[in-house]
């Protein structure tokens, strides 16, 4: 893995090129029509308030691929992690947090598949309550799962993914997963702009079937672009911060 990885970034470098190389002088045989192309065809650069512009002939070789943002009606998933505050001799009690646009697609009663975080066996349990969060400036509320406690190997602490089904009756605006970046500053996808593809941060919701709602941050009509979004995003990352790498000279 760390192998691919190197090759891959090696080639990231090599089609962004030096902010030095790029400015520099040509000459009287570079004049030529054919040399200028040649050159523009070998970069890939970062123009602000533009977005990520790649030639057209590494496009073709990176693969890149969009496609239009639509509405869809969809039965989505929300998952979360829960972990055990209570644990009774009938009943286990197990609490997480979610936003509050996902809590709007939940009801008391309604049934969540949990799975360990330390194995593959799926137990049934059910939502019991949907409650403000004492830290309200957090805009989470705090989902109260309730669980049976026979059979259940669980005790304080323990943790597990909590998934609930929702039935959405309205169409909602979503996109390919593959489209979706994650990155500790948030979620982002490349919008096409024009000649260009501009990183655009938005707010993802639940998924289903290889697409996730988009609850903020792009419109119907849009272009994502679906492949492939980390080589652009290490693209644009190379382009702004990594022209100080290159070495000096003549």
């Amino acid at each position: 893995m760390r192998r691919s990885f190197f090759i891959f970034s090696s080639a990231i470098f090599l089609f962004v090129g030096c902010k030095e190389n790029n400015s520099r002088k040509v000459d009287a045989d570079d004049d030529a029509p054919e040399t200028r192309n040649s050159a523009k065809l070998e970069t890939v650069t970062f123009r602000e308030g533009k977005g990520v512009h790649v030639p057209d002939e590494i496009k073709k070789y990176l693969g890149v691929k969009t496609t239009d943002v639509a509405e869809r009606k969809f039965a989505s998933e929300i998952t979360m992690s829960v972990e055990v505050f209570r644990f009774g001799t009938k009943t286990t009690l197990a609490s997480g947090y979610v936003s509050k646009g996902d809590a709007q697609n939940l009801k008391a009663g309604q049934e969540v598949i949990l799975r360990s975080k330390n194995s593959d066996a799926l137990i049934r349990g059910k939502l019991r309550s949907i409650e403000e969060n004492k830290l309200q400036s957090t805009g989470l509320m705090e989902a109260i799962v309730e669980i049976g406690s026979a059979g259940l190997n669980a005790n304080i602490g323990t943790a597990f993914e909590a998934i609930f089904a929702t039935n959405r009756t309205e169409p909602v605006i979503a996109i390919p997963s593959e489209a979706l970046i994650k990155t500790v500053e948030g979620s982002f996808v490349y919008v096409v702009n024009g000649e260009d593809f501009f990183r655009t941060q938005v707010k993802a919701g639940g998924k289903h079937e290889g697409f996730v709602e988009i609850e903020d941050g792009l419109y119907a009509g849009d272009q994502v672009v679906t492949q492939p979004t980390m080589k652009l995003w290490l693209a644009e990352l190379q382009s702004i911060r990594g022209g100080k790498a290159c070495a000096d000279g003549d």
